[in-house]
């Protein structure tokens, strides 16, 4: 990887982070897309012993 294709990939990244921060119902779609919360905003199997203090996202 070139320096300018590492400095896109750096620039992508924060673009994608200012989306998914911008606010609360963008950030649990990202992780429902990423397959970390199920559709009912639960955490998904392989994620419930990471999460389990926070069972459920408000949505």
């Amino acid at each position: 990887m070139t320096r300018k294709e590492a400095a896109k990939n750096v620039q992508n990244m924060r673009e994608y982070k200012r989306k998914v921060t911008s606010s609360q119902a963008a950030a649990i779609k990202a992780l429902k897309d990423a397959g970390i919360l199920t559709d009912e905003g639960r955490p998904a199997n392989p994620y419930k012993e990471l999460l389990k203090d926070k069972s459920t996202c408000d949505v």
